[in-house]
């Protein structure tokens, strides 16, 4: 009993600590204002239709995270926290399928830490709590993997169902996902292809083996007849984008690396991180190709094998298509989904370093040093004001409340005019359109050089550029460097 008392107390803690997060996210999705593009979806929904969203005519579409947020305010309202729900689902899907992850495939002593390493990412956090596909679609890759990881040890086609579902999900939430889906494919192939020559043949196998092939050919023959057009438009010069500067390190790395210290600025921290990620993967590598030696055939079934060719995979996925379409690279949260897969290899990568002898006491210390930096990352970000992507639209609601405020508070009041540069404009409308704010006149992009408007909402770089001699400045919002005018 006294051996289990480990196991238990790291359980208990990775359930609260699992409460405590998704309450974190939850409570951000009630505070944090409305952002540029949240109030973009938001304005989308009232021109279109199910089927409209169901045609799935473009890739930011975000189709199953706009489909739900249309039936979500269609029966709790347009609230910022009715619209963000479904990626607070995400963000509990996420944080079970880690936990099933580690449960089934790591090592449960040291399930604590290693769901910290997991699930402590402000980056991801911002994603779960706001009204865009990114988070939840990365969210429904994780049951993919672990679906396939169970269908790597069993060959049961009712995990390879699960898996292939669950990506599918995934693609129609977010088409970037495509890169996951195809590396799912070829790993079920390959897997099966293996199964069928190294391991014993009987008819019950052989019938395993060609449900699966067809659960692939079935699931890719319905998901490129439904996303057709959006695959074309892929590789169709007129739509992609030439003269690219970023390569994968740059693109996607580093993005990922200074997103997830959540800050737009990249620096020393920045490149530490950038080759830590590539230092693991080459040390992955050889890890396992020390073990290949030893154990054969026995390594491409281990789960850090599986998750080194998921991600290595992908990468190659988004190099493929930029070399042969010109397709940029992704970047920041078009790249989220990077996040959970290179920390999956990291967890699994020191869990086989336990196991041998002369690293045993260096992998502690690594995982103790790796949990005690992502904690400190998240608690000095830890805020309950804004979106690191969406920084600016932190101070919108409260610039809104300041010009109420600042209005005549006798008799009726005459419906004043908002100037402001077109980033402002969605969020501003936003809340004119939830909070039934009578005294705003609809916000445009009009110039603010060719007719007066009665207030400003600008940021302070911009002032320089205009003559305001007959404005007043209401307020200054240092945290994102914008103010508040007012015209006499």
């Amino acid at each position: 009993m006294l051996k289990r008392w480990p196991r238990i107390l790291s359980i208990t803690l990775t359930i609260l600590s699992g409460v405590i997060l998704l309450g974190y996210t939850s409570f951000r999705a009630y505070k944090v204002p409305i952002t540029h593009d949240e109030a973009q979806t938001f304005k989308m929904l009232g021109k279109r239709t199910y089927q409209d969203i169901l045609h799935f005519s473009i890739p930011e579409d975000h189709m199953i995270n706009t489909l739900l947020i249309k039936a979500l305010t269609q029966n709790l309202g347009n609230e910022e926290w009715v619209i963000r729900i479904p990626n607070i689902f995400g963000h509990l899907i996420y944080m079970i399928f880690t936990f099933l992850i580690l449960w089934r495939f790591g090592k449960r002593e040291f399930i604590f830490p290693a769901f910290l390493l997991l699930n402590l990412n402000p980056y991801l956090f911002d994603f779960f709590s706001c009204a865009r596909g990114y988070g939840l679609s990365t969210s429904l890759m994780i049951p993919s993997i672990y679906f396939i990881l169970e269908y790597i040890k069993k060959y049961n086609p009712l995990y390879l169902t699960l898996s292939f579902l669950f990506a599918v999900l995934a693609v129609f939430t977010l088409v970037t996902l495509l890169n996951y889906y195809l590396v799912l494919v070829g790993i079920t192939i390959s897997m099966i292809i293996l199964g069928f020559l190294l391991k014993p043949k009987n008819l019950k196998s052989i019938v395993y083996y060609s449900i699966g092939l067809l659960i692939v050919g079935l699931s890719s023959y319905l998901l490129y007849q439904y996303l057709q057009s959006v695959i074309l438009r892929l590789s169709d010069r007129s739509f992609v984008k030439h003269n690219l500067s970023f390569n994968f390190y740059e693109g996607t790395i580093r993005t990922i690396a200074f997103r997830s210290i959540y800050t737009k600025d990249s620096g020393h921290i920045v490149t530490i991180i950038s080759y830590t990620i590539m230092a693991t993967y080459l040390i992955a590598v050889i890890f396992l190709l020390a073990d290949a030696v030893r154990k054969k055939t026995e390594v491409i079934y281990k789960t850090t094998f599986i998750l080194l060719i998921i991600g290595v995979a992908m990468a190659l996925s988004v190099t493929f298509q930029h070399e042969i379409f010109q397709i940029k690279f992704p970047s920041d949260r078009a790249a989220l989904f990077f996040i959970p897969v290179f920390m999956l290899l990291i967890v699994f990568l020191l869990f086989d370093l336990y196991e041998k002898k002369y690293f045993k006491i260096p992998s502690l210390i690594l995982v103790f040093i790796f949990t005690g930096l992502v904690t400190y990352n998240v608690l000095k970000h830890c805020n309950f004001r804004y979106y690191v992507d969406w920084d600016f639209d932190m101070a919108g609601k409260e610039m809104l409340n300041d010009i109420r405020d600042n209005l005549p508070n006798t008799g009726e009041i005459k419906a004043i005019n908002l100037g402001t540069f077109w980033i402002f404009e969605p969020s501003a409308n936003y809340y004119r359109t939830t909070r039934n704010l009578k005294w705003l006149n609809e916000v445009t992009r009009d110039s603010l050089t060719e007719k007066p408007f009665d207030f400003y909402y600008l940021r302070a770089t911009d002032t320089s550029q205009m003559n305001f001699k007959r404005s007043d400045i209401l307020k200054v919002y240092p945290q994102i460097g914008t103010m508040l005018l007012r015209r006499r």
